[in-house]
């Protein structure tokens, strides 16, 4: 059940790559986010089905660096554009 979760929102995450790639700047940086947040629900939906807890922190550790990512994309584009 998990598994079939994981591959749908894998699909989902192949449309927010295509975005991340196309689109006026801001569209990107919204893309670019929603990317992270796809693939944090990923690692804890798979974390969830083999009951692998060591998953967690990578799942946090990946929440920290979308949202200083998305940060400094921003301000990139800001800057340069």
């Amino acid at each position: 059940m998990f598994t079939l979760a994981a591959v749908a929102l894998l699909g989902v995450l192949a449309t927010a790559l295509v975005a991340t790639m196309h689109g006026s700047a801001p569209a990107r940086v919204a893309a670019l986010q929603l990317a992270g947040t796809i693939t944090l629900l990923v690692i804890l939906v798979l974390a969830a089905d083999l009951s692998e807890t060591a998953l967690l922190p990578v799942a946090v550790v990946l929440a920290v660096v979308t949202v200083i990512g998305g940060l400094l994309y921003a301000r990139f584009l800001e800057h340069w554009l």
